[in-house]
């Protein structure tokens, strides 16, 4: 259930970066809703890979033998 709660909060922060990065890069509001889910789909594809990396290299390099 956590991980639920955690991908949700994951989820709604990051449409708020999204959604204001995008607010102050788009004059209009036409552009802005139509990059919207292209913005939103890059940020979580590079958190995700992030994310990956870093559990990668915490299980290589800082393991406690």
């Amino acid at each position: 259930m956590d991980s639920i709660v955690h991908v949700m909060l994951f989820a709604l922060a990051a449409f708020a970066i999204v959604f204001a990065s995008a607010t102050f890069h788009e004059p209009e509001d036409g552009p802005l809703w139509k990059s919207l889910p292209k913005r939103y789909g890059w940020f979580c594809f590079w958190m995700v890979l992030i994310s990956v990396v870093m559990v990668i290299a915490e299980h290589t390099v800082a393991s406690v033998h």
